[in-house]
């Protein structure tokens, strides 16, 4: 099992509550992961299987770049 570590922010300041997926596309690797939502420092850890590339959703809007997991990604928005 892997873990990605995703932070969000706005305007400098972590937003709680943030609903993340990840998405990964291939023939081995399908599909997306469990929601997870960001905790009061805007910090969530996504769990799962897979590794290589995934995209990013931040409450159910896709992030441009797929991120190399697992890793670490920060997001302003």
């Amino acid at each position: 099992m892997y873990t990605t570590k995703i932070t969000v922010f706005n305007n400098r300041r972590p937003l709680n509550g943030v609903r993340i997926t990840l998405e990964f596309r291939g023939l081995t690797q399908m599909g997306f992961t469990t929601p997870v939502y960001t905790d009061g420092e805007g910090i969530a850890y996504i769990q799962h299987a897979s590794s290589g590339e995934a995209y990013v959703y931040l409450d159910h809007e896709p992030q441009r770049d797929p991120i190399k997991t697992p890793g670490r990604e920060t997001y302003n928005l």
